[in-house]
């Protein structure tokens, strides 16, 4: 008793050194707020999760399914590419708890075997510092208690996605992605994680690629959705 009362001493008083040198910060303003908030109080009034739901399809024609929390625009876009392109790494845990409150409130049940992301090249990791995707889905899998697990890996390097059109976006993902050689993924249940979809070449040619390697079923979800068409999602 006395232990548990001096180990929640010790670790307000760490989280309160933490917060001290390393505040956590709203990504749509930057402003420091509380440790156990996703944004301020302003910027929430005006972001608010829209939890949107689009149907895509694999080449087969067999479909999946990708839950986008925010839609991608002004302060959005502008967190997203500060995120991705500044090394505010800092920001990835707040965009995950979004992510995550976002599928515990629409799917009562989130029975997948893991918890996966989608790859970026080495030269894109060194120059940014780390995968984006792969922050969000470990801090994910810490939340929703589901294992991380690396099942893909990208195989070459592809220009920026954004500087392509939709054509020329499905040519340059093919055979990019592979699995990695010792998954076993025979009536896996999966969740694959990215930041953004657009027009959702790079998670259909990942599905693909998963569903070859005999994932019994893929949901994706990102943190933010450019496409317009989507429908607003209810249980």
């Amino acid at each position: 008793m006395i232990f548990s009362k001096i180990f929640f001493v010790f670790k307000k008083l760490f989280n309160l050194f933490l917060f001290s040198f390393f505040p956590n910060r709203c990504p749509y303003c930057d402003c420091v707020i509380s440790c156990n908030l996703c944004m301020c109080r302003m910027c929430e009034k005006f972001i608010k999760p829209i939890n949107l739901l689009k149907k895509f399809k694999i080449y087969n024609s067999e479909e999946f399914f990708c839950l986008s929390v925010l839609k991608y625009e002004k302060n959005i876009r502008k967190a997203i590419l500060r995120y991705k392109f500044t090394r505010r790494k800092d920001y990835f845990k707040n965009f995950a708890k979004l992510m995550a409150e976002s599928l515990k409130k629409n799917f009562e049940n989130l029975d997948f075997d893991f918890i996966t992301s989608v790859p970026i090249d080495k030269y894109k990791t060194n120059q940014r510092g780390y995968n984006q995707s792969k922050e969000l889905a470990e801090e994910m899998s810490k939340i929703l208690n589901i294992p991380y697990k690396e099942l893909l890996m990208k195989t070459k390097q592809t220009k920026e996605q954004h500087l392509s059109n939709a054509k020329e976006r499905k040519e340059n993902l093919r055979g990019v992605y592979s699995i990695i050689k010792s998954v076993i993924l025979s009536r896996k249940s999966i969740l694959l994680c990215d930041d953004i979809v657009t027009t959702g070449s790079t998670l259909s040619e990942c599905v693909q690629i998963l569903k070859e390697a005999k994932a019994c079923r893929v949901f994706c979800v990102t943190l933010a959705a450019t496409i317009l068409d989507f429908h607003n999602f209810k249980k």
